[in-house]
């Protein structure tokens, strides 16, 4: 027995021919979810199958539906790592990029926006390391006249051919 069952196979396989699976979980002192679980997996058929979900439940059908989840739960790592691929990219997408864009775009025009970005930049630039900081970037006349110099000889160059 395994460290985490809390019965053999055996002990199941006694009580199985003696009642159903409620009356099994029961004196097994177990969940009757893990009494159908081990039945699925040893590939039995329940005692007293549901007259609404599948009647027509045979030994058959149920070894095809235990290949068919042995199939799946062998497939889930490369479907999980193909599938972690496709969407690990997924903001990077033009077509999604630009959606988000848009959406962006949209959600700051909104005058509930605009009002909050007025207020956060109020508190924000009131705080005094930022007056501080931005006083240190403020440019003097005489830099700004330089600044404005070399702009308008940048503009107006003249290319020699």
């Amino acid at each position: 027995m395994q460290p985490n069952q809390k019965f053999t196979d055996q002990q199941f396989l006694e009580l199985y021919n003696k009642g159903n699976d409620r009356q099994i979980a029961e004196i097994l002192h177990v969940s009757t979810e893990a009494i159908k679980n081990r039945r699925y997996r040893l590939g039995l058929m329940p005692k007293n199958p549901r007259s609404n979900s599948n009647p027509t439940l045979t030994h058959k059908k149920l070894k095809e539906s235990n290949r068919r989840s042995i199939r799946r739960q062998n497939q889930k790592p490369e479907r999980k790592a193909s599938k972690r691929a496709y969407n690990k990219n997924y903001r990077k997408r033009p077509e999604v990029k630009a959606k988000i864009k848009a959406n962006m775009k949209a959600r700051e025009q909104t005058p509930k926006r605009k009002a909050w970005k007025k207020a956060y930049m109020k508190n924000y630039n009131s705080r005094p390391e930022i007056k501080a900081k931005k006083k240190a970037q403020q440019q003097t006349p005489e830099r700004k006249a330089q600044r404005k110099a070399a702009r308008w000889r940048k503009h107006h160059q003249t290319i020699d051919v």
